[in-house]
């Protein structure tokens, strides 16, 4: 497929989003990890209105790995 056919078709804006969300999540993450209440680890929820705060349990096995297959798959 070439580029052009990739880009009617949305692929490419779908993988730019896609980079964009991974970044994103990296990012808002990366903080978490280095913060309070879950150093190194994140919490299970967060509130969705910023300051998105931390709830539920913590250190979730779930919660991290879904984090760690957004950035690295």
């Amino acid at each position: 497929m070439d580029f052009g056919t990739a880009e009617k078709l949305g692929i490419v804006s779908a993988k730019k989003k896609k980079e964009e969300f991974i970044q994103k999540t990296y990012e808002t993450y990366e903080k978490m990890i280095q913060k309070k209440p879950c150093i190194c680890g994140i919490s299970e929820i967060n509130n969705s209105v910023f300051p998105y705060d931390a709830n539920g349990a913590f250190q979730q096995a779930w919660s991290n790995s879904e984090i760690i297959r957004i950035i690295f798959e």
